[in-house]
């Protein structure tokens, strides 16, 4: 299980609607009972570009070495 403010990585494109893409990173800001987590991604600048509640396993822990 993931905790609050874990980076995070996108598996899936089925958020592209919402302009989240496979790879792009985000963090962890709410955890939910049922393995879903909403995610916010921004950009370089800090700008929110997309906020979703994601499946657990449509993300994966962003790996600390890259």
């Amino acid at each position: 299980m993931l905790e609050n403010y874990s980076r995070v990585r996108m598996l899936t494109d089925a958020w592209r609607s919402e302009n989240v893409h496979a790879g792009m990173v985000g963090y962890v800001i709410e955890i939910y009972s049922d393995d879903h987590y909403e995610i916010e991604s921004s950009d370089k600048d800090g700008i929110t570009i997309a906020q979703i509640v994601a499946r657990g396993d449509e993300i994966e822990l962003y790996p600390e070495e890259e």
